[in-house]
Formats: structure tokens, sequence, C-alpha cells
């Protein structure tokens, strides 16, 4: 990201982007320049020891904070990923089991309803934790951008509880 580029506000999570022309995903609802900063730390966590210990986390909360308009494939994206949230934040679920419970979640089995997203921005968003310098602050600002995206979809914590419920998910 050079500073010389005009920054944008994302159109799914609020955070000042680059506005650039590039790829976005077909259903998740990220601007060009949000989407190109969520693939460089995917990729720095694969190939950086110590980034990417808990990438799912990332994961989730980017794809919940990018929900998309409402289809098929973004309802049930949401779905999958707010379970995904829960079993970390309220059931203390390690990485292990919440790849379970987001498969479960997303197999088609329980089709979900779509959620009207929070009116609020995020206050952690992907821009935080590209940049974060250190495995050390990688980690912390991964912790803090799940747990204020869970808190973010506060009216909702109820059907999402239920339906990991109705997936067997404790």
């Amino acid at each position: 990201m050079t500073n010389e580029q005009p920054l944008i506000p994302c159109y799914g999570c609020g955070a000042l982007v680059p506005n650039e022309d590039g790829p976005t995903h077909r259903y998740i609802g990220a601007s060009p320049g949000c989407w190109a900063l969520y693939g460089e730390v995917l990729a720095r966590g694969y190939g950086t020891p110590g980034f990417g210990d808990d990438d799912l986390m990332i994961i989730n909360s980017y794809a919940v904070q990018h929900p998309g308009t409402p289809s098929s494939r973004s309802i049930q994206s949401v779905g999958a990923h707010l379970i995904g949230l829960y079993v970390v934040e309220e059931r203390g679920y390690d990485g292990k089991r919440a790849l379970e419970a987001v498969r479960i979640a997303a197999d088609g089995s329980r089709a979900f309803h779509w959620l009207e997203p929070p009116p609020n921005r995020y206050g952690i968003t992907i821009l935080d934790i590209h940049r974060a310098a250190d495995p050390a602050a990688h980690t912390a600002a991964m912790r803090v951008m799940a747990e204020t995206t869970w808190a973010a979809w506060s009216a909702h914590q109820p059907q999402v509880r239920a339906w990991a419920a109705e997936l067997g998910l404790p």
C-alpha cells in the first residue's frame, strides 16, 4: 500500500484502503483495495512463521465484516463465519475445533437467512492486521478484530447461538 494512492472507505468494513482497480470476491462485499490487503495478510500468514498461527479468526472476521448483498452464497458464508466467531468468542473453541464448526455450518445441511449487517463500522479491520509489524502485534490485533466483530453483530447473536445449537455445536 503506497501513500500516493488516494484512499477510500471499503464498502464492507469501512477501512480507508487504496482506491484501486482489481479483483474482488464473487460474494464477499469488499472493495478491490481491501481485498488486496486481505490477500497480503493471508500470504504473510502462510509464508512467515508466527504470523498465521490462527488465520481462521481473521477469515471469520473478514467474511462477516464484508457480508456482500443477500444471495444464497453470501447468506451461507455470513452464517457459517458468525458461528465460527461464536464458538471461539463464547465457547472457547481452539482453532481446530472452530474450523470443524465452520465446516459443519457451511456444508449446506442448514439454510440460514439474511441477517442485516450492523450499521456501525468496525474498530479493527484487515488494515490493522496488515499494519502489524511483528507476530505479537498481529496476534493481538487479530484477537481484538474477532472480539469486536462478534460484538458488532450483537443484535444477531441469539440467532447465531440458535443455529449453532441446531447444528449440535455446544
